[in-house]
């Protein structure tokens, strides 16, 4: 469904293409788990683009509210950041398989970041961003049990949470899009977005988060992960 609300293909392109979303999604598991430790980025594995607009967000003091989805290998760019020194707290939901969900936040700690699953409520985010750190939020999938709000994606709705909005507001923090997406050379390519400022409306916020996403999934559709569960009703 998803490649399909992508529109101007036809339907042997897409069949191709969603061979290629699987291919990805392989390559992706692959390469998080042969990581063995701070050698993989120093040695290429981590390419970014646009850092000075990451860095001159980060110097304002004011926290970073980092917005990503279900793009690439999104767990790449908490790992990068946090081996280039940014202290970093994520939000998780917890996955079906205990097994799987106990792996992911070991991942993630021992790689400096500090997981907060999604029940420890705002708390804790809003504490980071006070500190002036930054937090990485997955903005393309509003769960049910969370506050969230349908917004036209490729003219279907879409649900998109609010918490790093109404975060990103009540603290004054900037909003920084972070895209990551497979390289033909077998590197990930981090993306740095335009800064979206907090000073707006709420719809205005959603709408602005909306566009940059569906602009990056158009640019790289099968890196696009998360393809039709999420669709509101209309």
């Amino acid at each position: 469904m998803g490649l399909k609300l992508v529109g101007g293909m036809e339907s042997g392109r897409i069949k191709r293409m969603a061979r290629e979303v699987f291919y990805n999604l392989g390559r992706n598991a692959v390469d998080i788990l042969r990581m063995a430790g701070p050698d993989d980025f120093s040695q290429g594995l981590i390419k970014i683009k646009r850092w000075k607009r990451f860095q001159e967000a980060y110097s304002r003091g004011k926290g970073i509210v980092g917005l990503t989805a279900h793009l690439g290998n999104w767990e790449l760019i908490g790992a990068w950041l946090s081996w280039k020194g940014y202290p970093l707290t994520v939000v998780g939901r917890r996955l079906y398989d205990p097994r799987l969900d106990k792996l992911l936040v070991r991942y993630r700690e021992e790689g400096g970041e500090r997981n907060v699953p999604v029940s420890q409520g705002a708390k804790p985010l809003l504490l980071a961003l006070k500190r002036g750190e930054m937090i990485g939020l997955l903005a393309d999938r509003g769960g049910k049990g969370v506050r969230r709000i349908p917004f036209p994606l490729f003219g279907r709705p879409i649900f998109i949470p609010l918490g790093p909005f109404l975060l990103a507001q009540k603290v004054g923090s900037p909003l920084v899009p972070l895209f990551i997406h497979l390289e033909k050379d077998g590197s990930h390519l981090i993306e740095v977005g335009e800064v979206i400022e907090p000073e707006m409306d709420l719809p205005t916020l959603v709408g602005r988060w909306v566009e940059v996403l569906e602009g990056f999934i158009r640019r790289y559709p099968t890196h696009w992960a998360w393809m039709g569960a999420n669709w509101a009703e209309s």
